[in-house]
């Protein structure tokens, strides 16, 4: 989207990620807020930009890369609860009903926030629509950057 080509570095981690950029063994890392926020607190790693499409809470003065140029751009990582196939409906309500409740509860939340993440339950429906939405996103950028 930034019309732009970085070389990519294999990792086994954030960790060493995080190392080698307070080391100043490469200029630049996309990191995981719960990887840096230590390094970024401390002062050994300076973020540029955050990743989602909104300002990350605890990164208030971090603007989004939309904000910056980029309009549009969003990449994030997410977890998701999945079954297999043909599971029972009712079984299915269950379990996101639990988690939906899990996610919503106050402790549970600020601990996931302090963690550098932000909850967002969803209905099996909404979450089988954004998986087939971020499918989609990241097939175009994987055929975009084929083409440089």
């Amino acid at each position: 989207m930034a019309d732009t080509r970085l070389e990519l570095v294999p990792y086994r981690g954030m960790a060493p990620v995080v190392t080698d950029l307070i080391g100043g063994h490469m200029p630049l890392g996309v990191i995981d807020p719960p990887s840096a926020m230590a390094a970024i607190e401390g002062g050994l790693i300076t973020p540029i930009a955050v990743s989602s499409a909104y300002r990350y809470q605890r990164l208030p003065d971090i603007p989004p890369f939309a904000e910056q140029g980029v309009p549009g751009f969003e990449a994030t990582g997410w977890f998701g609860i999945v079954a297999p196939a043909g599971t029972p409906d009712d079984a299915i309500a269950k379990i996101n009903t639990a988690f939906v409740t899990a996610l919503k509860d106050p402790a549970i939340v600020e601990r996931i926030r302090a963690l550098g993440s932000d909850p967002l339950p969803m209905a099996p429906d909404e979450f089988s629509r954004f998986i087939e939405s971020e499918a989609k996103k990241w097939e175009t950028v994987v055929a975009k950057a084929g083409k440089k």
